[in-house]
């Protein structure tokens, strides 16, 4: 699924895209003119239980942060803003040992 395919440049590159990248796991991207962060938005999704895969586009972010938690500025139109929720599996999941600790009973 792709959302809110800005100009019809991004539309023509959207359509490229959506076709290259329907049968995989990246199918849902998120494309807006202008947001607060991708990574942000990215997250506030997997707080939401969206599942792994979905990817945040941006032309534009007005508070994207690089390392170190500098700013990250950018023109509009010039960058690649881009964010992708993944989900990856826990050392318990992968291990087969449960997610919560056992807990003993008291004698």
């Amino acid at each position: 699924m792709f959302t809110g395919m800005p100009g019809d440049g991004a539309r023509n590159l959207g359509d490229r895209a959506r076709a290259a990248l329907a049968d995989s796991r990246f199918a849902d991207v998120r494309w807006v003119a202008s947001t607060g962060s991708t990574n942000a938005d990215a997250l506030a999704l997997a707080r939401d239980g969206v599942p792994e895969g979905v990817v945040v586009v941006a032309d534009y972010q007005t508070a994207g942060r690089g390392r170190y938690d500098r700013a990250w500025v950018a023109p509009p139109g010039g960058s690649l803003l881009v964010s992708v929720l993944l989900r990856p599996p826990s050392p318990a999941a992968s291990t087969g040992c449960p997610r919560e600790p056992a807990r003993s009973t008291p004698r």
